[in-house]
C-alpha cells in the first residue's frame, strides 16, 4: 500500500526549488513528489483567460492524449469546484464531492475511472497574469484515499511549492521582457502572443509597423488584408498551441502580409515558446517577429550606446545621420540648436574613431551586416 513520506516529501521540495533554475528538471521533480506522496503522478495545471497549460510527472502520461483531445481543461469538474473556493491548503475529493457526484461526474466516468484513477489531493496557487495553477497529486483506485494526516503534511510544504511557482512566474516574466529588449537592441520587430492569440507585449520596432498592414483589434494581432489575415491567424494558432508542424514547418513558419499595390509585403514569422516550465509559468505561446523588406536596417540606439559608450542624445543623432538626415535637421526635430548638434557630432566622431559623416555611416551599417 502506498503511503505519504514526510521525509521524502521534504526532499522532493528541494528538487522543485532546483527546477525553478533548471526548468528541464520539473518533470523529474514532480515525479519525486509523486513518489513521496504515495501517488501515481503529480501535475501542475494552469487555467485562465491567457491560456491553459500543464506540466505533469511521467506517471500521468496516460492522461495526456485524452486530456488534450477531449478538452478536459474546459470541463474539469475538480478545477471548477476548487478554484472558486480559493482554499488555503490541500483538499481531497471528500471535501468537494459527494459519493453520488463521483458516480455521475463526466471527469470520473469518462477520464479517471477508465484509466483506474480516483483519489486526489489538490491545492491552488497564483499563476501568470490572471491565471490559477492547480497542484494535484493523483492516486489509483487500488490505492487508499488521502487521509487528514496526509493533507496536514502536504499543507506544511505548500508554502514552498507556491513560492517555487511564484519565482518561476517572475523569472519567465523577466525573461520575456529581456527577450523583447534584446530583440529591440538587434533592430528586430517582435511581440509575444498568448496561446489564445492575444498580444502580451511588443517592442517599439513592432509598434512602428502597426497600421501598415498589421492591426491590433480587441487585443489580437490581425492583418488588414483578408487573405493575409487568414494565413496569419492560422500561423498563430498552429505555433501558439504548440502543434507539431512536422512537414508543414517550411510552409507555416512565415507568412506575407499584403500592404497594397506598390508596397512590399511584411514578412511575419513565429516561434513556439514551449518546453520545461515555460508553457506553464510564462503566458507567451509564440514569439512573433516581423521583417519589413522596405526598411533600411539600422542598429538600435541602445546598441550604439553599448558599443561606443554614446549618450542617449549622441546615439539618437548617429542613427538619424545614418538614416540620411543632416545634423541641422536632427537638431530642429529634437528641439536643440544647430551648434549643439555639431558638438554632439564631434563627440560621436571621437568615440567611434571616425572623422566624417560618411565614415560614421559606414561604421554603423557594418553593425547590422
Amino acid at each position: 500500500m502506498r503511503q505519504l513520506s514526510a521525509e521524502a516529501l521534504a526532499k522532493s521540495v528541494d528538487a522543485i526549488y532546483e527546477a525553478v533554475l533548471l526548468p528541464e528538471r520539473w518533470r523529474s521533480a514532480l515525479q519525486l513528489m509523486a513518489d513521496a506522496t504515495g501517488s501515481e503522478g503529480v501535475g501542475l495545471l494552469r487555467f485562465g483567460r491567457s491560456g491553459n497549460a500543464g506540466l505533469i510527472s511521467e506517471g500521468l502520461d496516460i492522461h495526456i492524449e485524452p486530456f488534450a483531445n477531449d478538452r478536459w481543461f474546459e470541463r474539469n469538474d475538480r478545477a471548477n469546484r476548487i478554484i472558486p473556493l480559493k482554499p488555503k491548503g490541500f483538499v481531497t475529493e471528500a471535501d468537494i464531492f459527494t459519493p453520488d457526484d463521483l458516480k455521475r461526474l463526466p471527469m470520473y466516468q469518462e477520464l479517471l475511472y477508465p484509466t483506474r484513477f480516483k483519489w486526489f489531493a489538490g491545492a491552488i496557487a497564483p499563476g501568470p497574469g490572471d491565471s490559477t495553477i492547480a497542484i494535484t497529486c493523483e492516486r489509483r483506485i487500488v490505492d487508499e484515499a488521502f487521509t487528514r494526516k496526509d493533507v496536514e503534511t502536504l499543507d506544511g510544504v505548500l508554502v514552498h511549492i507556491r513560492r517555487a511557482i511564484e519565482i518561476s512566474v517572475a523569472l519567465e516574466t523577466e525573461r520575456d521582457g529581456g527577450s523583447m529588449r534584446a530583440l529591440e537592441a538587434m533592430g528586430a520587430a517582435a511581440a509575444l502572443v498568448s496561446p489564445a492569440r492575444k498580444l502580451i507585449r511588443f517592442n517599439a520596432r513592432f509598434e512602428q509597423l502597426v497600421g501598415t498592414g498589421l492591426l491590433i483589434r480587441d487585443g489580437r494581432l490581425m492583418a488588414s488584408h483578408g487573405p493575409s489575415n487568414a494565413a496569419l491567424q492560422r500561423l498563430l494558432e498552429v505555433v501558439g498551441q504548440g502543434v507539431n508542424l512536422g512537414a508543414r514547418v517550411d510552409e507555416m513558419s512565415r507568412v506575407a502580409i499584403s500592404r497594397g499595390a506598390g508596397r512590399l509585403p511584411l514578412l511575419v514569422s513565429a516561434i513556439p515558446l514551449r518546453g520545461g516550465g515555460r508553457d506553464l509559468f510564462g503566458v507567451g505561446g509564440a514569439l512573433v517577429m516581423v521583417k519589413d523588406p522596405e526598411d533600411v536596417s539600422l542598429p538600435s540606439e541602445e546598441l550604439l550606446r553599448m558599443s561606443f559608450d554614446l549618450t542617449a542624445t549622441e546615439a539618437r543623432l548617429a542613427v538619424s545621420i545614418a538614416r540620411g538626415e543632416n545634423p541641422t535637421e536632427v537638431a530642429k526635430r529634437l528641439g536643440f540648436r544647430a551648434d549643439t548638434a555639431r558638438k554632439h557630432l564631434q563627440s560621436v566622431f571621437a568615440k567611434t574613431n571616425t572623422r566624417r559623416q560618411s565614415e560614421l555611416v559606414a561604421l554603423i551599417m557594418r553593425l547590422v551586416r
